[in-house]
């Protein structure tokens, strides 16, 4: 797990969510008024552009530097991975660049390529391709956000002409799931090192094997991607010519550029214009489950919130329903753990009781104020900080996260940090100093519980703060070594189960992934996998 810096929904809503709205107004959850699924209907017909919104601008194409919401919507759709996990089932892992994966000893994986993979320029998909692209990973030069996933292996060799074989120091279960992730993509050797810094750059484009190709970038106005005519996976063979990119971050002006018609669609929609967004016969939108989870990260170097008691207490205190009603427009879900149901890709059974079995996360004062009081009672101050200025959704959130505090008898001040700023509080320790807790949208690398309960073990993520516990150590070590899905699934739930009891993170809610589009447009998949899939290679007019 790498950093993971996720405020474009928080930096997105700018029109205030008031506690006093009309629920009228907005599709609430709770009144089975929304509606989950994973595809939007299938397209039918050819479009010659389609404008599509990302919440930011893309700070680089390039796979290594692209570990966020804008950058990996573009790449899902120039370059492919090595496997695909399909939007329908997020248990299932297709063949993508590679045809064949096979585990011929716990630290082997061979991967057969597709001799018919070509990059836009039409030469081929080689072994040599792979193993670079892969091993970028591993070059601390490059920083790249997916270097986690590679930390065990040895060494990447060409084992045939169409073969490639991946080395590990010790059994890595997750391992070839994130070759179905951005951690899998493949670039072109020749042309990125013939770009060097520049590669990924508005200058210096890219070059991949996807079913799009680059056009332009125009910095500060939007980035245009092409229909690859030749693309070698039929199956997935785009029906519009060009999609445009746009950078609109304001919420406001996203909705009113939706429902315009000016923007075609868009992901992560601003929650206070789902209501205005829903109800319009312009377009649809669509909802999700995700893995995506609101979180409190618990930063505190000493003071109440260094006291397992009082992160319970505030965790019980949490008015959630208010919350998901209020800031997240009904499209979220109360959670009582951080790996959501959507995580769940293998041995089911085991993660669905282990779930049931968990404390419940549901507002209870009375309790708080008891584990207040057990915790003699603290005054110190609690600073939460969260992104500011613009992200007033979040503001509600830490409002009423602070009323509901006071309630239970804890000291509880808000600094709201301009969003801009904020995203260096993941990494920037200038920022953390003096917060005892700040927010996230976070999801983990990989659909599976370890990835996320994985960053807790002890020295594998700053943003556990010197988080250590011998059981989540041991257990989710242990499972990372442990082929069976199920022996894996119970060591994982054991660490879950510790994590949840020691709430080094607060979860608040799993955020539903959303998705507009325009009537005259349709196709893209619902589910969470437009960071990693060719998602723009469905849409197509109705």
């Amino acid at each position: 797990m790498h950093k993971r810096i996720l405020t474009t929904l928080a930096g997105v809503t700018t029109v205030a969510l008031l506690a006093g709205c009309s629920s009228g107004q907005r599709p609430q959850a709770g009144a089975g008024q929304i509606d989950y699924t994973t595809t939007s209907p299938a397209a039918t017909g050819h479009l010659d552009k389609v404008t599509w919104n990302l919440q930011y601008e893309p700070s680089s194409l390039d796979p290594v530097h692209s570990g966020n919401y804008a950058e990996n919507q573009v790449i899902a759709n120039l370059c492919d991975t090595l496997l695909r996990v399909p939007p329908t089932d997020a248990s299932k892992i297709d063949p993508a660049l590679a045809t064949k994966a096979s585990n011929p000893t716990p630290t082997d994986w061979v991967y057969d390529l597709n001799p018919a993979a070509k990059f836009w320029d039409g030469t081929a998909v080689t072994p040599e391709d792979v193993i670079f692209s892969l091993m970028r990973n591993k070059d601390t030069s490059l920083n790249s956000y997916y270097a986690e996933a590679f930390t065990q292996v040895k060494s990447i060799d060409k084992t045939g002409d169409h073969q490639i074989t991946v080395h590990l120091n010790t059994p890595n279960a997750e391992f070839n799931r994130a070759m179905a992730s951005p951690a899998g993509t493949v670039v072109k050797q020749a042309y990125a090192q013939a770009q060097g810094d520049k590669y990924g750059s508005p200058t210096g484009g890219a070059m991949c094997s996807g079913p799009f190709r680059f056009g332009s970038w125009t910095p500060g106005k939007d980035l245009t991607i092409q229909r690859n005519p030749n693309y070698w996976d039929t199956s997935l063979a785009p029906k519009v010519d060009n999609v445009t990119f746009t950078f609109i971050g304001d919420g406001a002006t996203l909705a009113n550029a939706l429902l315009s018609g000016q923007v075609d669609g868009s992901y992560q929609l601003p929650w206070d214009g789902l209501g205005r967004l829903s109800s319009s016969s312009v377009g649809s939108v669509y909802y999700a489950r995700s893995p995506i989870v609101f979180s409190l990260i618990i930063s505190a170097e000493s003071g109440p919130l260094k006291d397992p008691k009082i992160r319970r207490a505030l965790a019980l205190s949490l008015d959630r329903d208010g919350i998901i009603s209020n800031a997240f427009a009904g499209a979220a879900l109360p959670v009582k753990a951080l790996a959501t149901p959507q995580t769940w890709t293998y041995a089911k059974d085991v993660y669905s009781k282990a779930y049931d079995d968990l404390p419940a996360l549901t507002q209870n004062l009375d309790e708080a104020k008891k584990l207040v009081s057990e915790a003699g009672s603290p005054k110190d101050e609690i600073v939460l900080a969260y992104a500011g200025g613009a992200s007033q959704y979040v503001a509600t959130i830490f409002d009423s996260i602070q009323q509901t505090g006071k309630q239970i008898g804890l000291n509880i001040t808000l600094k709201p940090i301009p969003v801009k700023t904020y995203n260096s509080i993941f990494g920037d320790a200038s920022l953390q100093k003096g917060v005892d807790a700040f927010e996230t949208d976070w999801y983990p690398d990989l659909n599976d519980p370890l990835s996320w309960y994985g960053m807790f073990v002890k020295g594998a993520s700053s943003l556990t703060f010197g988080y250590d516990n011998p059981t989540v150590n041991s257990s989710l070590t242990e499972a990372r070594a442990t082929s069976d899905d199920t022996a894996r699934a119970q060591l994982v739930t054991k660490g879950q189960q510790q994590i949840m009891a020691d709430l080094p993170w607060i979860p608040v809610a799993e955020e539903a992934n959303t998705l507009f589009m325009n009537k005259r447009v349709t196709g893209a998949p619902v589910s969470f996998v437009q960071l990693s899939y060719p998602w723009a290679a469905l849409l197509g007019a109705r």
